[in-house]
């Protein structure tokens, strides 16, 4: 290692073969994150909007019964 830091040679073919196969894999692994996210934050919006309108559905029905009903 030593002698790999003192060496004015350039990295080989295969060092840089790998770094860019890591680099690749941290950046598909980054998009698939970020796409996974998305979903999450697309379903969770639709999940809510659901919620809130039947929950307006409801106190609508209940706005129109007569007073003293149940």
């Amino acid at each position: 290692m030593g002698k790999k830091l003192t060496s004015e040679n350039g990295e080989t073919l295969t060092e840089l073969l790998i770094s860019v196969l890591v680099i690749a894999l941290g950046l598909s692994m980054f998009a698939a994150a970020l796409t996974a996210s998305r979903k999450m934050l697309i379903l969770g919006t639709e999940k809510i909007e659901t919620y809130y309108s039947e929950r307006n559905d409801l106190e609508g029905e209940k706005a129109k019964r007569k007073p003293g009903e149940p």
